[in-house]
């Protein structure tokens, strides 16, 4: 699930997700230091700061920098603005997952269905409710009851803490892209790489929690170099359909739209997964190849 569970994790951060139990280290640590970066030019400052969607209640992570750009910025940028409608979120769901054929576990050997259906007995998900979803969705449904097990909170992820906050500030909240375009980059999958996702979820569950636990770490104590690792010398090499749809692209349809904020004035906070900030393709260095100036923020 090395390769899936990366591409799902980025997704689920699209989505939400920060998985399964945290290292020592990151459970102790009495804060965090997650990336950010800072864009400025005569008369505009944008902030950039790497999330995680769901995390524990108890992790702290908004140190004096985050404090200080959300009480700065005029506005806040998200992936999706409404990330909190839970019905525009399962509608577009339903819409790019629905599977009229009704045959999940076709070119699946019976190894597989049988951890499949193990799986989804083990999270309370109903065969005749799963068979009439692409894999895909099965996969995602799987990952995130196996993650609301393990005690994390959409409520404590940092898109939705740092939206509270901004709403009660009355701040305007935008989005790069909505919920309906989010669930469209899944609905693209073909069906090989859809039932590929399903089965790498149901393979390697213990490599997956490894991984995460390491992705946490390393998004909590701002270590860049672990966290490229992850979404690009891994990611990118293993599965790069999926980094492609899920990250490349994306980034690439974002940095015109930070272009726009730039043309205007005053402050705004852009609060993306971390994915998409960091590596050959994050939005910091595709900013510098177009010539803005773009400084880690310590």
């Amino acid at each position: 699930m090395l390769k899936s569970f990366k591409a799902m994790f980025k997704v689920l951060v699209v989505a939400g997700v920060a998985l399964l139990p945290l290292t020592a280290q990151a459970q102790t640590a009495k804060a965090g230091a997650p990336l950010m970066w800072v864009v400025k030019d005569a008369d505009s400052t944008v902030y950039l700061l790497g999330s995680i969607h769901l995390l524990k209640p108890d992790m702290q992570w908004q140190d004096a920098r985050i404090k200080t750009a959300m009480a700065n910025s005029r506005e806040m940028w998200l992936e999706i603005a409404n990330l909190d409608d839970q019905a525009a979120a399962g509608s577009a769901f339903l819409k790019h997952a629905i599977n009229p054929k009704g045959n999940l576990t076709e070119g699946m050997s019976e190894a597989d269905i049988a951890k499949l259906n193990a799986a989804l007995d083990r999270h309370g998900l109903p065969m005749t409710q799963a068979r009439n979803l692409k894999p895909w969705a099965v996969g995602l449904l799987i990952t995130v009851k196996s993650m609301m097990a393990s005690g994390f909170d959409p409520n404590s992820g940092v898109d939705k803490t740092l939206l509270d906050q901004a709403k009660a500030a009355g701040k305007p909240v935008k989005g790069f892209e909505t919920i309906e375009q989010q669930m469209g980059f899944f609905g693209s999958f073909d069906d090989e790489t859809s039932r590929q996702f399903l089965i790498d979820v149901l393979n390697q569950e213990e490599e997956g929690k490894a991984l995460l636990e390491t992705m946490l770490t390393a998004w909590h104590t701002g270590d860049e170099a672990t966290l490229e690792k992850i979404f690009t010398e891994e990611m990118m090499v293993k599965t790069p359909k999926l980094y492609d749809v899920l990250l490349k692209g994306r980034n690439q349809n974002w940095v015109p739209q930070i272009e726009q904020i730039l043309a205007g004035s005053g402050t705004s906070l852009v609060v993306v997964g971390t994915g998409h900030l960091v590596g050959p393709d994050g939005v910091p260095t595709l900013l510098k190849a177009k010539g803005i100036k773009v400084d880690a923020l310590k």
